[in-house]
């Protein structure tokens, strides 16, 4: 317990760290309870939104207190609960518990500034105290980089006033600044960069149509074993590598690999209307060069991989976490969607989900699959992207698109009339 509380020491967090449960469900608030004083946390309960209002009126939360909120109460909700205590200019930290299979109340939760939101569903309780260490972690983050930002600026402030006398010094400090600048821009996306560089912080943000696409490598727990480990890293590397120049051409962002899976999406965090074809495209690409490198390898007599490979368009909320190495992520509908739609998939195929095949489903040609059973026994339409419909394509093969495909494109993505098209 105590050296659990160590590492908040000299960030200045207070200790034992605050957590304040609101949680009408009596034995799920004493559970969570339990676990997070067995953390070391010290622990305050309200099983009723009056029981919480009233504890208001005598404390307010402060930098210090984390609040854990289950989202339904009685006829209230959460949010309009953060709504009424929020103070402008006061950072209030929240958590949010909520049901199962509602993505849209979770995108709304991010949008409403929770660090992170929690689905009640199998697992849950193992997972509390991760959020919350989690969650501290992340209010530490913000803390440092705040402080970082005004001492930033307190130092150029006083490099301006001392210019005459200070010109070396100022000039390493430059090369430093870009240094730093070039590191983030290979890990993050060119327009979050900046921002981190200029603000200290980058902003979450919420994008209502992003493509995503999620690529992953069939029965590679079973392959791996034809390859030492430094054999599978490197051929995963020549794998991932081949794909990083497909998206590139495609001006689509990476956004990060996990393991054996691919990830990447279009429309984030520049807007394009063309992403949908645009991931597509890079969908179909991607599963011709994997057969392409398959055959070599099969040739040689040596392991190749096969991919499945999914894709889906909807909403997201996309941003950087991490304290001392930043990643660039998305979570929401689309994000969760796409993984459904590569676990849906198979090997060789592009699949697609119907948002995605409503968009570009006049360019491409693509075989209907029907309701797909998926994560919680829903059905989910799917297509087989085979190729560019023919008349739109400028190679054998149908995927390569020709001039006239992307002014199509350009008409349905609203890019274009039929006066103005070129």
């Amino acid at each position: 317990m105590q050296e659990k509380n160590k590492k908040y020491e000299g960030s200045g967090f207070k200790t034992p760290r605050k957590v304040w449960i609101v949680e009408d469900d009596r034995i799920v608030n004493q559970y969570i309870s339990s676990t997070l004083k067995r953390e070391g946390y010290e622990v305050k309960t309200f099983h009723t939104v009056a029981d919480f209002e009233s504890h208001l009126e005598k404390e307010q939360p402060d930098n210090q207190v984390l609040l854990l909120l289950d989202y339904f109460l009685s006829d209230i909700t959460a949010l309009d609960i953060v709504q009424k205590i929020r103070k402008p200019g006061q950072p209030l930290h929240f958590l949010i518990m909520t049901g199962g299979g509602d993505e849209r109340t979770a995108v709304e939760i991010m949008k409403a500034g929770a660090i992170d939101y929690l689905i009640k569903e199998k697992g849950f309780f193992r997972r509390v105290h991760m959020a919350v260490d989690q969650a501290f972690e992340h209010i530490q983050l913000k803390t440092e980089l705040e402080v970082s930002r005004l001492k930033l600026q307190k130092s150029i402030q006083k490099q301006k006033e001392l210019n005459a006398r200070i010109t070396r010094q100022n000039t390493a400090l430059e090369v430093e600044k870009a240094e730093k600048d070039r590191l983030l821009r290979n890990i993050l996306p060119e327009k979050i960069a900046r921002e981190l560089m200029d603000k200290g912080t980058a902003k979450a943000r919420y994008y209502e149509k992003v493509t995503v696409m999620f690529a992953d490598v069939e029965a590679f727990s079973s392959k791996s074993v034809f390859f030492t480990p430094i054999e599978l890293v490197e051929k995963l590397d020549e794998y991932f590598c081949a794909f990083d120049t497909i998206i590139e051409q495609q001006n689509l962002e990476k956004i990060k690999t996990i393991g054996d899976c691919y990830m990447c999406a279009g429309g984030l965090p520049l807007e394009d209307p063309l992403h949908p074809f645009k991931v597509v495209l890079a969908g179909l690409h991607i599963q011709e060069l994997v057969k392409e490198m398959g055959a070599k390898a099969h040739k040689k007599g040596k392991t190749a991989f096969e991919l499945r490979l999914g894709i889906h368009t909807g909403e997201v909320v996309a941003g950087v976490i991490g304290r001392k190495k930043f990643a660039y992520d998305i979570w929401g509908n689309a994000a969760n969607l796409a993984s459904w739609m590569v676990m849906a998939g198979e090997v060789g195929k592009v699949n697609i989900s119907k948002n995605t095949h409503d968009l570009v489903g006049d360019l491409f040609e693509c075989t209907p699959r029907g309701n797909i059973p998926v994560k919680n026994e829903q059905a989910v339409p799917m297509f087989f992207v085979n190729k560019i419909v023919p008349g739109f394509f400028a190679d054998k093969k149908g995927l390569q698109p020709n001039r006239t495909f992307w002014q199509k494109a350009s008409l349905i993505s609203g890019l274009a009339t039929e006066e103005n098209k070129s």
